[in-house]
């Protein structure tokens, strides 16, 4: 009779300093957990095996980096690093501080030492000085993240209520409230579907 051979679990390489915390989701997870790391790193865990995968995620158009999690009732989520790292690493923001900006301005440095939460002043005043305005998508709207098209998908994706609030502010990397004032057509009421 063979012996059966014990298989080592697969870990991921902490770096120096960094940290990792599990992502809170809309629902359950089919096999996996995931985590993001201090330093901007996403990892996923099985949950039966414990075994740990480093996840490359991609970037957005506007050069945001973005992960998916496949969810237990087939629904997909995206999150944000910057703004998951903040959440999880940076504490509580204060009022009106909805936004997350990068302190050099590079969006691939999703490092918790380079983030900071952000009223839209200071988000605005801080692309000023760093001079990354020319980045920023316009749309007739003062320094919106949106677009016309966007707005478009994300009222009909309201309309067929299959993706909650939070699912849609986390996708286009605007705030709830934001997501609210499109659905009463407060903001971007001229924009039709």
């Amino acid at each position: 009779m063979a012996k059966k051979k014990k298989t080592e679990k697969v870990l991921v390489k902490v770096l120096k300093n960094e940290a990792w915390k599990k992502v809170k989701t809309n629902g359950n997870t089919k096999k996996m957990n995931y985590h993001v790391s201090s330093s901007g790193r996403i990892k996923s865990v099985d949950k039966n095996t414990k075994n740990e995968h480093l996840i490359k995620g991609t970037y957005t158009k506007g050069g945001y980096h973005q992960f998916n999690i496949k969810l237990e009732d087939e629904a997909r989520q995206t999150f944000y690093v910057h703004r998951e790292v903040a959440k999880l690493f940076l504490g509580k923001k204060k009022k009106g501080q909805e936004f997350v900006c990068h302190k050099d301005g590079k969006k691939n440095n999703n490092k918790l030492k380079n983030l900071m939460w952000a009223t839209r002043e200071e988000w605005s005043a801080l692309h000023k000085k760093l001079g990354t305005y020319a980045n920023r998508e316009y749309s007739g709207t003062y320094n919106s993240k949106l677009t016309e098209a966007k707005v478009r998908a994300i009222k009909k994706s309201l309309k067929a209520g299959r993706k909650t609030k939070t699912a849609i502010a986390n996708k286009y990397d605007i705030s709830i409230t934001q997501v609210n004032r499109i659905a009463s057509g407060e903001n971007w009421g001229r924009v039709k579907i």
